[in-house]
């Protein structure tokens, strides 16, 4: 059971324009297509053949993509691309044939896009904004502190009110760890072999990408020995655990033994995929500096049967909202959106239609929500993917779905 719209298009509405509202015919939630496989790629050649999960800033989104073939031909492009300020375009691209890739996904917020590109003899961070690109860092540009040699390689950046925080790497490896230029000027602020690990042992020996607001971000950090943790930094500059190998597991029966994702980080609280020594699996946030499951194995799914089984990628969490990928048995996989415990929705599963396609799997990244617009990624039955976005409903609008569901699954029961 899906509560996505039901709409029939005919074969010129499957390959209009970019941004086009997808018209709904009943229920809360309206989905408006970005890009898919027959949109043209702006700066480039041919029509995107994959696209990637966006980052999404204001009803604004961000992400990468390749061009229709990707075959390692001259034609083969592939970039960042964006609907700033209003029509598709693209932040930067170029030929894989050439040796330029865009291995990571980039990150938006408000009119700035940050992103990672590399090229045959180098790879730089950079911001662009308004056609404008500046460069954050690439290999030419000296590791601080000191500034005693270049950056061995650089990682997925993440952007807020126009500053960067990204995972670089340098010789000796004391110089490796998470950047930021907040500040004006570019520091180290998590140092490998350096940093104490805040209720752990010795210092942090990685440090995976971080997600940034401008004074503080998540990241997933490790030690010796097999230490493992969500931490985040504070304005002051120390760092503060969020969850470790010696946490309690919310609900469960043990500790956590692996945190498998990378968090996300609104400002105020964070989000994150974890195991549990007890066999738990499950999405996690903070609130209030308290820990709380979103959703584990012993949560019904909204719209489905049974309980999730597992979950996948990377949630997002704004303010109130928590979206992640979840599945249960039957192959059921889709995207849900938590309230803060207030009420669990289900946004779109597999097996749904949408832009009158059969929809196979979806994808969400860690920026994935933002005042209230969702992005995700799909893929259809039919081979090709699309990026789009819709508006989370009111909390009226989400009550009353609650309410069908769950008299949904009492006429199921009774069935």
């Amino acid at each position: 059971m899906c509560t996505v719209p039901r709409a029939r298009f005919g074969s010129a509405a499957i390959v209009a324009a970019s941004l086009m509202p997808l018209p709904a015919l009943a229920g809360p939630w309206a989905f408006t297509r970005i890009a898919n496989s027959a949109t043209p790629v702006p700066s480039g050649s041919g029509t995107f053949n994959a696209l990637f999960q966006p980052s999404v800033s204001a009803g604004r989104v961000a992400f990468r993509g390749f061009s229709a073939g990707h075959n390692g031909t001259a034609t083969d492009w592939q970039g960042v691309y964006t609907n700033l300020p209003g029509s598709l375009s693209a932040v930067v691209s170029g030929s894989s044939f050439s040796g330029y890739t865009v291995p990571f996904d980039p990150s938006i917020d408000g009119a700035t896009v940050a992103f990672h590109q590399a090229q045959p003899a180098n790879q730089a961070v950079s911001t662009w904004s308004s056609g404008v690109t500046t460069l954050v860092a690439d290999k030419f540009t000296n590791a601080p502190p000191g500034g005693s040699g270049p950056f061995d390689g650089l990682s997925r950046p993440s952007v807020h009110a126009g500053k960067v925080a990204f995972e670089g790497f340098a010789s000796p490896p004391t110089l490796s760890g998470l950047f930021t230029n907040a500040t004006g000027a570019l520091s180290n602020t998590i140092r490998d072999g350096v940093t104490p690990i805040p209720g752990g042992s010795g210092a942090f020996t990685g440090a995976g990408d971080p997600d940034f607001d401008g004074s503080q971000f998540a990241f997933i950090g490790f030690g010796n020995s097999g230490q493992q943790g969500v931490y985040l930094t504070t304005p002051a500059g120390s760092v503060a655990v969020v969850a470790d190998k010696t946490t309690l597991v919310p609900g469960g029966t043990g500790v956590f033994s692996f945190l498998s994702s990378l968090p996300s980080f609104d400002g105020a609280d964070v989000a994150f995929q974890a195991f549990g020594t007890g066999g738990e699996k499950g999405v996690y946030r903070t609130a209030g500096g308290l820990l709380a499951a979103v959703a584990d194995q012993t949560t019904p799914i909204p719209g489905g049967v049974g309980a999730f089984t597992g979950f996948a990628n990377e949630p997002a969490i704004d303010g109130a909202y928590v979206a992640f990928i979840g599945s249960g048995s039957g192959g059921q996989n889709g995207i849900f959106l938590d309230t803060n415990g207030g009420s669990l929705q289900e946004v779109i599963t597999a097996g749904a239609l949408l832009d009158g396609k059969i929809v196979q799997s979806l994808d969400i990244g860690r920026e994935a929500i933002d005042a209230q617009t969702l992005g995700f990624w799909a893929r259809f039955t039919d081979g090709t993917e699309g990026v789009y976005v819709t508006t989370i409903p009111t909390p009226s609008a989400l009550a009353l779905l609650s309410l069908g569901a769950a008299a949904g699954l009492r006429r199921r029961r009774r069935a």
